[in-house]
């Protein structure tokens, strides 16, 4: 119903818990975007807190369209507060995108409208999508980049640490590893000691 009311070249966000206790509903829901869009990418901004794009036309980023945008005042204060404070920052949340994203799903069941599969979630099996899951899924951003040249390649490797280790440390508390989680945020700290989010998580 979403892509009938969208224009040619329209985007279509959706969010994408992936810390399900049930791993296949996430799944379900990038099939069920597979099936309507020829391109679906996943990000993964905040912990297991996913981001699905999805369009009729291929990922193709402009670093510096989405420097512009990203300096927007309002804009630049809601991403800087959620730890995305430069475009590499962003950049880094990506996970993985078409082809490979499809591998990831799988033969999962779709939703529809009428097999609207997430409201049953207690009939499929406990199993979580897992974090060194999605860190191997992980593919290079700079594939769907129009121009990769002007992207402090550096500061993206950085950034792209940060966020594994923010992931690190979700899964150490979730093991109640407490030394494992403090060390994933030291490093993250040290990485990136202006990081909003990481502070967030560091005073939790």
């Amino acid at each position: 119903m979403a892509k009938q009311k969208m224009r040619p070249g329209g985007v279509l966000a959706q969010w994408v818990p992936l810390d399900f206790n049930r791993g296949i509903l996430p799944k379900m829901i990038l099939k069920a975007m597979m099936g309507q869009f020829r391109h679906v990418s996943l990000w993964l901004p905040s912990r297991m807190e996913g981001v699905a794009i999805a369009s009729d036309e291929p990922l193709n980023i402009d670093p510096r369209e989405l420097a512009m945008r990203m300096s927007k005042p309002a804009v630049a204060d809601d991403l800087t507060a959620n730890g995305l404070g430069s475009p590499e920052d962003f950049l880094a949340t990506f996970i993985a995108a078409d082809e490979k994203l499809a591998a990831f799903v799988g033969d999962v069941p779709s939703l529809t409208d009428d097999r609207p599969r997430l409201e049953y979630c207690n009939w499929y099996p406990l199993s979580s999508v897992g974090v060194d899951e999605l860190k191997r899924l992980r593919e290079p951003v700079e594939a769907y980049l129009a121009d990769s040249s002007i992207v402090e390649e550096a500061r993206l490797d950085t950034a792209r640490t940060v966020a594994n280790a923010i992931l690190d440390e979700h899964k150490a508390t979730a093991d109640g590893d407490k030394s494992a989680a403090r060390a994933a945020l030291r490093l993250a700290v040290k990485l990136d000691p202006d990081n909003s989010y990481v502070d967030f998580l560091t005073a939790s």
